[in-house]
């Protein structure tokens, strides 16, 4: 038992809990996921293709295999896939995965309207700054490089960001006046 700051969520794959410390990470583990899975379908696809051209030297039952296991990739990248970009639409605004789900339910967000945006959101460039520069984790040298003009988060002594409530936003790039999805 003990205390995540900014929880995300507890990832039964990796075995642990996903949060400000290492939700990075969670991130780049996903992305190098859907690059694995790519490239087995790749190369499973290239097998069973080369298998239909010399018809009658394989036993019909490997290719049936092959079909199986291809058929589990494509769900398997088609599912780490969305969870990729439902990481990213969350870096973008600044949002964890539990906030997300249950925006209604949590004290200091029940009041807002989701579609207003995050309170905790600063822009774009921020929160992806804020997500994939934590002080405790990326150099200092690194987190100049990729300031590009944002100012720096609040940092606490031992290396957190320090959250403060502020206007809800939502980052330009996600909304628009010209379309809704809903």
């Amino acid at each position: 038992n003990w205390c995540v700051r900014t929880h995300d969520h507890h990832c039964p794959w990796v075995g642990t809990c996903v949060g400000e410390y290492n939700r990075v990470f969670f991130f780049w583990f996903l992305f190098f996921q859907v690059l694995e899975l790519a490239w087995f379908l790749l190369e499973g696809s290239s097998a069973l293709f080369r298998r239909a051209g010399r018809r009658g030297s394989e036993p019909e039952g490997n290719n049936a295999l092959l079909c199986i296991g291809l058929l589990l990739i494509i769900l398997f990248a088609i599912m780490v896939s969305c969870l990729l970009c439902f990481h990213c639409y969350l870096a973008s605004v600044n949002v964890t995965t539990w906030e997300n789900i249950t925006w209604h339910k949590i004290s200091y967000l029940m009041k807002l309207d989701p579609d207003s945006g995050s309170p905790f959101s600063r822009g774009l460039l921020w929160n992806l700054k804020v997500y994939c520069c934590v002080a405790r984790v990326c150099p200092t040298f690194l987190r100049r490089l990729c300031s590009c003009g944002v100012p720096d988060p609040s940092w606490a002594p031992g290396g957190w960001c320090v959250w403060e409530l502020g206007d809800p936003d939502v980052p330009c790039i996600l909304s628009n006046d010209y379309y809704s999805c809903c």
